[in-house]
């Protein structure tokens, strides 16, 4: 099912004249309330940008140590995916600042019980995008982000990096 979803983002971007594909990795410290500490969780994202400065994305994430959930059962780790929005307004030459939201599932199993979880996810944020060509056609993307996922009221902090690659060249016709 992930592998139509990531081809049909692909497609559609492709089909857009100047569209984007940022392929990258995001790191994100939660603070939940239900605990003193952190919840740290890592993914992948695959992210259409297209000429409008809308993006639509897919994440897959890991979080090794999810917060409690559903009367306080908590698996030993959770993983899967999320689709993600962004609109990218220009504020200079490399930097965007963005709105961001994100809505998906990860899912888990309780240690003692064998039990399986399926932790909702949902995520707001807004971050500033630097990106900077380091190549002909490449760019290097960092952007930092705050957020909150109000499911598991944590305010968050996520790091993302990636590549951008143009899709398809400014002067081709359709």
């Amino acid at each position: 099912m992930l592998s139509i979803a990531f081809t049909a983002l692909v497609a559609a971007a492709s089909l857009e004249r100047q569209s984007v594909l940022e392929v990258g990795v995001r790191h994100t410290v939660a603070f939940p309330a239900d605990r003193i500490g952190v919840s740290n969780n890592t993914s992948v994202n695959l992210t259409a940008i297209f000429r409008s400065r809308h993006a639509v994305g897919l994440r897959m994430l890991f979080i090794p140590d999810p917060p409690k959930v559903y009367y306080n059962r908590t698996p030993e780790f959770a993983y899967g995916p999320m689709v993600t929005y962004n609109y990218f307004a220009p504020i200079g030459r490399h930097f965007d600042l963005y709105p961001s939201a994100a809505l998906g599932f990860a899912l888990g199993q309780v240690p003692t019980t064998k039990e399986n979880i399926v932790l909702p996810l949902l995520q707001a944020g807004v971050g500033m995008r630097y990106h900077t060509p380091i190549g002909p056609t490449a760019e290097l993307q960092i952007s930092p982000e705050l957020g909150v996922a109000p499911f598991v009221l944590a305010p968050f902090f996520g790091l993302n990096l990636g590549v951008l690659f143009p899709l398809r060249d400014e002067e081709e016709d359709l």
